[in-house]
C-alpha cells in the first residue's frame, strides 16, 4: 500500500512542477507586459479583480467538486488556462487583453487546490506530512528557480508574448499527465457540502484561523514583491531583464534549500512555530532593508532578495506543514479556505499598494510590507502545534 502511494505521489509531484513552471514563466513579466497597455494604477485592479474571480470560484469549488470529481475540476481549469495563454500570445486588443489576464491571473489558485486533492487523496498516513509536503512544494519551488533566469533570456530575445506560448506549453504536458495518471486518484466522501457549512466549522478552530492569517500575510508579501519589485528593479534602479532573471534566481534558492529539511525536522521534533517567527523576523528586516537600498549593485540585490526568501521559505513550509496535519482530503472545504488567502491578498495588497504609489514613491511598498509581517511573529506564537483531528 505505501509504496503504491509513493507512486502516486511522484505524479503530483511531477504536476506540480509542471504547474509551477507554466505559473512561474509568467509571474514575473505579468506587471511589466500589462504597462506596455495600462496605468500602475490599473495593472493593480487586474490583479484584484483575478484574485475576486478565484475567491468566487473556491467558494463553489467544493460543490462542483462533489459534482464532477476533482479530475474534471482540474482538467476544465487546464483547458481553460490553455486557451487563454494563447490568447495573451496572439491578442493585442487592449480589453480582450484585460479579460484574458483576469482568467489567467485566477486560475493558478484553482490548480494549486486541486492538486492538493490529488495528493491528499493519495496519502492516508499523517505522519508523512512534513515529508511529502515539502518535497510537494521543493518540486513547485524548483521550477520557480529555474525559471527566471531562462525568461530572462527569452524577453530579451524575443519578447513577453512568447513567454505566454512557453506557458501553454508546459500546460499541455500537464493536461496529459492529467488524463494519463490521475484518473484513479479519488478523494474520499467529502466532508463539507458547500462553502457556508464549511466556514462555520472553520471559524471556531483558533489554529485553523492563525494558519489562515499567517499563509495571508506571506501570500500578502508575494503579491506586493511580485506586481512591484520586477517594476521596481527594471524601471527605478534600472537592470536589465537579462540581470532581472540572475536576481530572481538567486532570490528564489532557499525555497529549493529548506522546504524539505524544514518538512522533515517538523515531522520528528515538530518546531514549525520557531520556523514560522524566525520567517516572518527575517521577512521584515529584508523588506525593511530593500526600501533603503539604491544602488545598483546585482550582488548585493542577490543577496538581499536571497535572504527576504529565507524567511518566506521558512514560513511557506511551517504554514502548510500547520494547516495539512490537521486536515486530510475529506475537508476539501476547508482546504478551498486555506488556498483563498493567496488570492485575498492579491485583493487587499493591490488596492492597498495602488492607494501608496499615489501619495507616495513606490518604494515605500517595501516599508510598509515590512511593518506589517511583523505581526505574523504575534499569531505564530500563539499557534498549538499539537495534532488534533478536526
Amino acid at each position: 500500500m505505501r509504496s503504491r502511494m509513493w507512486y502516486k505521489v511522484r505524479f503530483v509531484y511531477l504536476a506540480a512542477f509542471l504547474m509551477s513552471f507554466h505559473y512561474a514563466f509568467t509571474i514575473y513579466i505579468n506587471s511589466t507586459f500589462l504597462s506596455e497597455f495600462f496605468p500602475a494604477k490599473t495593472v493593480g485592479l487586474l490583479y484584484t479583480a483575478g484574485a475576486l474571480l478565484t475567491v468566487l470560484i473556491l467558494i463553489a469549488s467544493s460543490s462542483i467538486i462533489r459534482r464532477i470529481s476533482n479530475f474534471y475540476f482540474f482538467a476544465s481549469i487546464l483547458c481553460t488556462e490553455i486557451i487563454v495563454l494563447l490568447g495573451l500570445f496572439s491578442s493585442s486588443n487592449p480589453e480582450l487583453i484585460k479579460i484574458l489576464f483576469v482568467i489567467h491571473q485566477a486560475i493558478p489558485p484553482l490548480l494549486l487546490f486541486g492538486l492538493d486533492l490529488f495528493l491528499e487523496g493519495t496519502m492516508r498516513n499523517e505522519n508523512h506530512t512534513g515529508g511529502v509536503h515539502s518535497l510537494y512544494l521543493t518540486a513547485h519551488n524548483v521550477a520557480f528557480v529555474l525559471s527566471p533566469l531562462i525568461v530572462g533570456k527569452i524577453v530579451t530575445m524575443s519578447s513577453y508574448r512568447t513567454i505566454y506560448l512557453i506557458s501553454a506549453v508546459f500546460c499541455m504536458a500537464l493536461l496529459f499527465l492529467t488524463f494519463d495518471e490521475f484518473r484513479t486518484i479519488r478523494t474520499r466522501k467529502l466532508r463539507e457540502i458547500n462553502f457556508i457549512d464549511s466556514l462555520k466549522k472553520f471559524v471556531p478552530h483558533k489554529n485553523l484561523n492563525r494558519i489562515f492569517i499567517i499563509n495571508f500575510l506571506l501570500h500578502s508579501f508575494y503579491a506586493a514583491m511580485v506586481i512591484y519589485m520586477p517594476l521596481y528593479l527594471h524601471e527605478v534602479i534600472g537592470f536589465s531583464w537579462e540581470k532581472i532573471g540572475f536576481m530572481f534566481t538567486i532570490m528564489l534558492v532557499p525555497f529549493v534549500l529548506f522546504e524539505a529539511p524544514l518538512g522533515r525536522l517538523f515531522d520528528r521534533i515538530g518546531a514549525e512555530k520557531d520556523a514560522l517567527i524566525a520567517g516572518f523576523f527575517i521577512i521584515s528586516v529584508s523588506s525593511c532593508t530593500i526600501f533603503f537600498l539604491r544602488d545598483a549593485n546585482v550582488l548585493l540585490w542577490s543577496a538581499l532578495l536571497f535572504m527576504s526568501r529565507v524567511g518566506a521559505s521558512f514560513v511557506e513550509v511551517g504554514a502548510e506543514y500547520s494547516f495539512f496535519k490537521r486536515v486530510s482530503d475529506r475537508d476539501a472545504g476547508f482546504i478551498s479556505i486555506f488556498r483563498m488567502a493567496g488570492p485575498m491578498a492579491y485583493i487587499v495588497a493591490p488596492l492597498l499598494t495602488s492607494l501608496l504609489v499615489r501619495v507616495l514613491p513606490i518604494h515605500y511598498i517595501f516599508l510598509v510590507v515590512s511593518i506589517a509581517i511583523l505581526s505574523g511573529i504575534a499569531f505564530a506564537y500563539k499557534l498549538n502545534t499539537q495534532r488534533k483531528s478536526l
